[in-house]
């Protein structure tokens, strides 16, 4: 996986949060469903991924699972 495009999945991820946030503040009969689920889907793939990028960086001993730092 390439680590360079993690600030650009990350502010990417911010801003779908904003946006959210937008349209969570509708009353409820105004709120567009589907539109909030497909947000809320892509959010979650976004940090999934970003954990996914941090955590390839750790160095950690096979044996004990202590993380040491580089």
């Amino acid at each position: 996986m390439i680590t360079a495009y993690y600030n650009v999945f990350d502010g990417k991820l911010k801003k779908l949060k904003a946006r959210l946030k937008e349209e969570l503040k509708h009353s409820k009969d105004k709120r567009d469903r589907k539109f909030i689920r497909s947000m809320v889907r892509e959010a979650k793939q976004l940090r999934n991924t970003l954990k996914k990028m941090s955590n390839m960086h750790k160095i950690t001993c096979p044996n004990c699972k202590q993380e040491f730092t580089p």
